[in-house]
């Protein structure tokens, strides 16, 4: 029987270079990406939820702070392999434990990574988990997250999924709980920096090819409610009537070609519209 894909998670603070590596790795027979991050407390949030074997990280000038940064995060969510791309010499000595570590330098190129990811996988061991599976995003999770992030409603997620409305109202609950999220904006913000979804225009909707300038407001609400912030919440912030606010949110919609706030958050994110800060 063929073995279980490995999970593989990419890290690096440059957007383009973390995010075309991660496109590139999921092309691979045996590898199955489960997210992207920029950012360090990104990357325990996405190892939290998706608790991949592997993890990718671009140490280009910062070897070491790298190496001290991941040596505590595998303290609390344990991966099997853990490789560093960098030219550097680390003055750290890489950690002993269950853990693995690689250095491979850049001039290396990708063949020797999908070699190293290949090597690991063949021989992979299995490593005790601390971290809860009950933390965890189950794949069905990450599908009906994904579907809420285009903008599906509950009965379409449903359908799509042959599975029943009831079902698809638990899952969502489950996934509230999981990301400390009280609406479906909410969760699709939160993990939209990780580099979980992949977010697709709804059936028969066009999204443009380029996104049309924002104003200032509507940057401004679109950051709101990035952060979770209610309709109510955001007129408070701006100082405007929660009608403008809704007014505005109609027009982001019509611009990114969206029909909901979560969907707006998935274009935003993609477009690079909503700061990593």
């Amino acid at each position: 029987m063929a073995a279980a894909p490995m999970t593989v998670a990419v890290h690096s603070k440059r957007r383009l270079v973390g995010e075309a590596l991660a496109w590139c790795l999921a092309t691979q027979t045996g590898l199955i990406v489960v997210g992207h991050t920029q950012q360090w407390v990104q990357l325990a949030s996405l190892c939290r939820l998706r608790q991949p074997e592997a993890l990718i990280a671009d140490a280009s000038t910062e070897l070491d702070e790298t190496i001290r940064h991941i040596r505590r995060l595998t303290t609390r969510c344990p991966v099997s392999y853990v490789v560093l791309l960098s030219d550097q010499v680390p003055q750290l000595a890489l950690p002993i434990g269950p853990t693995a570590w690689r250095i491979l330098p850049h001039s290396r190129g990708l063949g020797a990574l999908l070699a190293a990811l290949n090597d690991r996988s063949t021989a992979r061991c299995d490593i005790t988990r601390t971290a809860a599976r009950a933390a965890r995003l189950t794949e069905r999770e990450v599908e009906v997250l994904a579907m809420v992030g285009s903008g599906l409603t509950a009965p379409e997620i449903a359908n799509r999924l042959d599975i029943g409305h009831r079902s698809v109202e638990n899952h969502k609950r489950r996934i509230y709980a999981k990301l400390g999220a009280h609406s479906q904006a909410g969760a699709v913000g939160a993990v939209a920096p990780l580099g979980i979804l992949d977010i697709q225009p709804r059936e028969g909707e066009a999204r443009p090819a380029s996104l049309p300038e924002l104003s200032r407001r509507e940057n401004e609400i679109l950051l709101l409610s990035a952060q979770g912030a209610s309709v109510r919440q955001i007129a408070n912030s701006l100082g405007i009537a929660p009608k403008t606010v809704e007014t505005q949110l109609s027009a982001l919609y019509r611009k990114l070609g969206v029909h909901s706030r979560a969907a707006a958050l998935g274009v935003a994110r993609a477009h690079g519209l909503i700061s990593e800060a």
